[in-house]
């Protein structure tokens, strides 16, 4: 089930941030986020795995393209997630908007969508 693998490597990421960073995502998203190598570890998992390598084979550019396009979409996750959390309390499910974003982005490649993403 490729949902359940999905899944498994976000908690498998909040966990190891957590256990190297002591801080929760679904706690304290701020403070997870702010921290350098929390943010980090974050936006690799939400860069890795989001596409085809083999539909990038032939086009280097399109890919570095591409690969710009849904950083750009996590730093705006991002952003929007810490204008939310700071100074205030933070429902715990803030912490499931950046798989659920990636889920989503993959999910579109297949039809084609993640230009329009970038246009909301």
């Amino acid at each position: 089930d490729p949902m359940r693998s999905f899944a498994e490597s976000f908690v498998n990421t909040t966990q190891d941030i957590l256990s190297h960073n002591a801080a929760d995502l679904y706690t304290a998203p701020a403070r997870t986020l702010l921290g350098e190598s929390s943010n980090e570890a974050l936006k690799s998992f939400f860069i890795e795995g989001s596409y085809d390598p083999n539909a990038y084979q032939n086009d280097p550019a399109g890919l570095n393209a591409y690969l710009e396009d849904v950083e750009q979409l996590y730093d705006n996750d991002r952003a929007g997630i810490l204008e939310q959390a700071i100074g205030t309390n933070v429902n715990p499910m803030v912490g499931m908007s950046l798989p659920l974003h990636k889920y989503s982005v993959v999910q579109s490649l297949r039809s084609n969508e993640l230009r329009m993403l970038l246009l909301v």
